[in-house]
């Protein structure tokens, strides 16, 4: 009778493959020699254990000729352990600690409280040299368990960059294996929007300086007194106009410089009446 008989399989296991028959005779032999060095993890269900982390180590002991099985040893659901025995009949020491003072051939189980792909995922990695193509494959796995998980919160359990979850998933889309999804879950156990819209702010218009307006004006003529209090009041005409051209004139004709020969002197010209 094989363990599988009477412990079922959590499909979490399946995220990793099986060993191949080399590998399994010659871990077999080791757990023979030194016992289970990683324990066996299953999280229990209506009071039934389901196995999610230690399919190769069962199968290697039962390769080498051991009968496995899985007791509880406890009423709580929380007391789990592993027992071998050899074609003889012989329990094989799984275990090198001790328990409660005496010594237990039996190996401990341990009991998961919480996300069985998480568990798997994380204790596989560390155990596991993994290529960049196994690692995608496991992302597409985890995707494929559950879609509505965030990039963020699957790359953690992967161990990878968020960017390389979100290649897997775009191509696992492409292909259909996984749907399309509108809110996904993150880290923090929140639903969030796959797409998330950025607000954009406006970018801030400035008008121009307004320069304050010149406006020019045609020269006025000022206006003045005659020449008695009593007298009309008469405008100065701007230059250009006509008595004030000719009185500008005039007097530079009367003070007009005159040389005679080379003695230098000068004299002004008498004002012409």
């Amino acid at each position: 009778m094989s363990w599988r008989d009477h412990l079922p399989v959590h499909p979490a296991a399946d995220l990793f493959p099986m060993l191949t028959d080399e590998e399994l005779a010659a871990l077999g032999e080791d757990i023979k020699r030194n016992g289970l060095a990683s324990p066996i993890a299953v999280i229990v269900e209506d009071n039934k254990a389901l196995l999610i982390d230690g399919r190769n180590r069962l199968d290697a002991m039962e390769r080498v000729g051991l009968q496995v099985k899985i007791v509880r040893k406890s009423q709580t659901k929380y007391r789990w352990e592993v027992e071998a025995f050899d074609p003889h009949g012989e329990q094989v020491d799984l275990n090198l600690e001790f328990n409660h003072g005496t010594r237990s051939m039996a190996a401990a189980v341990n009991v998961i409280l919480y996300d069985p792909v998480e568990y798997i995922a994380s204790a596989n990695i560390h155990r596991r040299h993994l290529t960049q193509e196994t690692k995608r494959d496991l992302i597409a796995k985890l995707l494929q368990e559950s879609p509505e998980r965030s990039d963020r919160a699957t790359a953690e359990i992967a161990k990878v960059d968020h960017k390389t979850v979100a290649a897997v998933r775009r191509e696992q889309e492409r292909v259909g294996s996984i749907p399309h999804v509108e809110r996904v879950v993150d880290t923090k156990g929140r639903r969030q929007p796959t797409n998330k819209s950025k607000s954009i702010k406006p970018i801030p218009t400035t008008k121009p300086k307004s320069r304050p307006e010149v406006v020019t004006t045609p020269p006025t003529a000022r206006v003045h007194p005659g020449p008695s209090s009593s007298g009309p009041v008469r405008a100065e005409q701007p230059f250009g106009s006509g008595s004030a051209e000719r009185r500008f004139f005039s007097e530079a004709v009367r003070r007009l410089i005159v040389f005679r020969g080379g003695t230098g002197r000068r004299v002004f010209a008498r004002r012409t009446a």
